[in-house]
């Protein structure tokens, strides 16, 4: 029987009932085959769970970026755990599909199965981390605790961003250190034989000419091109100029410090979490996948509501009052933070502080009763869900012996439904151009696109302009900027999924392609007032660039440089014309008439461009001149209005720059 998900929520939930009890060692399994499915188990057991369907809950969240998109349903509506046996249950809870996020331990085997050396893992670690947090912040200490964000509050700011994924990369073995920034936070991390930036908040890498390495701190202190064209603030925008100057120029680029490297202590572990619940007979822990929290713990407005509806959910803990009150009162634990405790008749037991998270609490033999729900926060990546097709559901528990009732509540589907389709059609796609486009065929009444291009057929550590969710259209198409990270001989991927009604479809099929475009100029050098570099072969044109700017951007690319800018809405305060252009040659040199402090040449070839050849930086004698940057200064205003309690002002002006 093929079950699916209602679309609208309208239908009544259809009720198939299977009880059995499975025996250690020799696993059974279950189709999955309507609104609701029962499992018996018994500490340290597993089953198998097949769910016929064509859609789980993955198909129904847009994908996180920086701004917060829609959870526009849900498949799993509920998981209950009860204790159905005669003993407590101590430190309770499910694995579902080997997915153990509460430690360091289980989250290398779930995220790296196979084993990757570091440096892959690292990069592993960093795509798993951007595609399951959120841009917000609890403003409490355990926000940092990567573990803490990835089962609890389910979202970071840069701060915390940049301690939580230190301490993944020291849990994998790779060195890590911070750098000065204006109004920003992140840092470097030492793989791949070299210091690599990883922005987790704004989730952007930075690629070195060669479209292949990434760029360091240093890197991008020499030439801020390389990050003047990368996109910034996630798939849900598009490239902005203004957007990626003033985010690179957050660097501190004028004064730049050395980096100051993070040491790993040889016996540095993240601590663990405490995951499971202490179930007494009767009592039940109930994850509701569909209810938002209605409340997010820590500091007032600092979680905004969107980011809590996307990224948290309710776990409701049914607690037997008679069985556990003693004289004393009752005494809670749990493994994840309490807003609210109340009696069958839901009135409130006690006040909960939800400014700070609350795990443990005392109830006076007063405030009593013979049965209290106990309503706790939860990131929604926690919850025990299940996934189309092969699932295993695993019973971990201190206890050697008991038995539980999981219950599954699931959202049923016409048999009607298909998932939305979108392709590449070859045959209209045109690649050697200034700016590649790609043809789109896609079903009607599609919505949104959501498209990637990468180097390798898995898809992973993305550069930020190639992973884009957007309008549905019938073109893609890469601007001069985007197609600098398209590298001449190279073997791209490209891949496109479509969403219809709030539903997301599969990822198509990938489609192979490459480049024709000139080799990137190399070896430039300055002598005697000319100009060389070494021959990009024959029918070559170049195009020679000079500015006295660190940052400058060749004017084939924007028509404007920056002078003054806000952060705000992004708005630039003053400019001039981008004329930066000195001339054009079909030779390998060129004669300088006005010298300048940088320089770079770019090859063309029938209307195609290549990429951009590194910053050339001279000073030669007679040329007596100061570089200048644009350079953000940062400062806080208070503002007793913000959920936090000030402002981040952020100003950019075109400065002075130290010789370098």
């Amino acid at each position: 029987m093929r079950f699916s998900v209602l679309l609208g929520f309208a239908a009544c939930l259809v009720t198939l009932v299977i009880v059995f009890a499975l025996f250690m060692g020799s696993p059974e399994e279950v189709e999955a085959g309507g609104g609701e499915f029962r499992i018996s188990l018994s500490p340290r057991q597993t089953a198998a769970v097949n769910v016929d369907s064509i859609i789980d809950d993955s198909h129904y969240r847009d994908p996180y970026g920086y701004q917060v998109g829609e959870v526009h349903g849900r498949y799993v509506q509920s998981v209950k755990i009860e204790n159905t046996g005669r003993r407590p249950l101590i430190n309770t809870g499910l694995i579902v599909n080997d997915r153990d996020i509460s430690s360091m331990e289980g989250l290398r085997e779930y995220i790296n199965p196979e084993g990757e050396d570091r440096n892959q893992e690292i990069r592993s670690l960093y795509d798993f981390w951007i595609d399951h947090r959120v841009h917000s912040t609890s403003d409490t200490p355990e926000n940092q605790n990567p573990f803490s964000v990835l089962n609890y509050f389910g979202c970071t700011l840069c701060t915390d961003d940049t301690s939580a994924l230190i301490q993944l990369a020291a849990g994998v073995g790779i060195r890590s250190r911070r750098f000065r920034l204006n109004g920003h936070a992140l840092a470097e991390y030492y793989f791949d034989d070299k210091w690599n930036i990883l922005d987790g908040d704004t989730k952007v890498v930075y690629r070195m000419w060669d479209n292949r390495r990434n760029a360091s701190y240093s890197d991008l202190c020499r030439d801020p091109f390389l990050g003047i064209r990368t996109k910034v603030y996630g798939r849900n925008r598009v490239y902005d100029f203004a957007e990626s100057w003033q985010a690179t120029s957050v660097f501190e680029l004028a004064q730049p410090e050395k980096p100051v490297e993070i040491p790993i202590d040889p016996t540095f572990i993240v601590e663990p979490l405490k995951k499971g619940w202490d179930l007494y007979p009767g009592e039940a822990f109930i994850y509701h996948n569909d209810k938002v929290c209605p409340v997010a713990i820590g500091t007032p407005g600092a979680i905004d509501d969107r980011s809590r509806k996307v990224s948290l959910a309710v776990v409701e803990w049914q607690i037997n009052g008679e069985r556990r009150n003693s004289p004393d009162g009752i005494r809670l634990k749990t493994p994840n933070p309490i807003y609210q405790i109340v009696d069958q008749q839901q009135r409130p037991v006690m006040d909960i502080d939800t400014r700070r998270p609350v795990y443990a609490i005392e109830i006076p033999p007063e405030k009593c009763s013979a049965s209290m729900t106990v309503y706790c926060q939860a990131a929604r990546l926690s919850l025990p869900l299940l996934g189309k097709g092969h699932n295993s559901i695993g019973l971990v528990s201190s206890s050697r012996s008991g038995d539980v009732m999981v219950t599954y509540q699931l959202n049923p589907v016409g048999p009607e439904f298909t998932l939305p389709v979108a392709r590449i059609d070859p045959d209209g796609c045109r690649l050697n151009q200034a700016e590649p486009e790609f043809s789109i065929l896609s079903d009607a009444g599609v919505d949104k696109l959501w498209w990637q291009i990468s180097d390798n057929s898995g898809f992973g550590f993305l550069i930020p302009n190639f992973d884009n969710v957007g309008s549905a259209t019938e073109q893609i198409k890469l601007s001069k900027i985007d197609s600098t990270f398209l590298s001449r001989g190279t073997e791209y991927f490209i891949r496109v999924k479509a969403r219809k009604k709030g539903v997301w479809g599969e990822w198509s099929a990938p489609y192979l392609f490459r480049v024709s475009k000139p080799v990137r100029p190399v070896n430039l050098r300055l002598s005697g007032g000319v100009l060389t570099w070494d021959s990009c072969g024959d029918n070559v044109e170049y195009l020679i660039f000079g500015s006295d700017r660190l940052d400058f951007v060749p004017d084939i690319y924007t028509d404007v440089e920056i002078c003054e800018m806000r952060k705000e809405n992004f708005e630039i305060l003053k400019s001039r014309p981008n004329q930066n252009l000195l001339g054009r040659t079909v030779d390998s040199e060129f004669a300088v008439r006005e010298p300048f402090l940088y320089y770079r040449v770019i090859a063309i070839r029938e209307g195609v461009y290549s990429t951009p050849s590194d910053l050339l930086r001279v000073q030669e004698g007679g040329v007596n001149k100061i570089p200048k940057v644009l350079q953000t200064r940062w400062r806080k205003e208070e503002n007793p209005q913000a959920p936090l309690g000030y402002d981040d002002i952020y100003h950019a002006l075109e400065l002075e720059a130290e010789d370098r």
